[in-house]
């Protein structure tokens, strides 16, 4: 799937430290934290051999950009689960912005 991203009028420590909280909500496991950047994975399912998640926050002029890449780590199609994912997180981090 490609990287879905929306823009919040928040500083950019503030939305990484929800994109962190947000992403073990979610159930995922966050393996990497490298700079702006937060690589997680989610685990096997009935669908999914499971899947790699990236998150990129990045600072623009009206606040902060995330960008996230949800896809499969072991097979070639991921039945919808990896757009899933994304909607997932990004609905969990809109309501943890508010």
């Amino acid at each position: 799937m490609p990287a879905m991203s929306k823009s919040y009028r928040h500083s950019p420590s503030a939305v990484k430290s929800a994109c962190a909280q947000t992403l073990r909500e979610c159930g995922f496991t966050i393996e990497e934290t490298k700079g702006p950047m937060i690589i997680a994975s989610s685990s096997t399912t009935v669908l999914s051999w499971g899947e790699r998640i990236v998150v990129r926050i990045e600072q623009d002029r009206r606040g902060t950009t995330v960008s996230v890449e949800s896809s499969p780590t072991a097979q070639l199609f991921d039945w919808g689960k990896s757009k899933e994912n994304v909607e997932k997180f990004f609905s969990m981090l809109d309501k943890t912005l508010r």
